[in-house]
């Protein structure tokens, strides 16, 4: 018998509101707003130090972790926008974690202001 792993809920401490794009582009050239998602979640930020003519920038590398698949009705999590701690984030890339039996156990966010 497989069974689901459990999830550390508790680690859930961050409001985050999140508006994912569909993958297919609209008559406008636009991607369209396929699902708007607020709950809590696990906020994740450190520095990352980017080097380039010269100047050394220090840029926030975020990830936000959700319960389960925030999205359930896209096959895949192409971009859209967070909101978290009052700073709008651009997704640039995501993934989902399956447990034993297939199914989502969470979905992670990575985020660039």
């Amino acid at each position: 018998m497989v069974k689901k792993l459990p999830f550390p809920n508790w680690a859930l401490k961050t409001d985050a509101i999140v508006q994912l794009n569909t993958p297919e582009l609209a008559e406008t050239g636009e991607s369209p707003s396929a699902l708007v998602y607020s709950g809590k979640c696990r906020y994740i930020e450190k520095p990352k130090t980017v080097l380039g003519g010269g100047a050394k920038t220090v840029q926030p590398d975020s990830a936000c972790i959700f319960c389960g698949d925030i999205a359930p009705e896209l096959p895949i999590i192409t971009d859209g926008t967070t909101l978290v701690n009052g700073w709008t984030y651009t997704i640039s890339g995501a993934y989902r974690a399956r447990n034993p039996d297939g199914s989502v156990h969470h979905t992670t966010l990575y985020l660039n202001r």
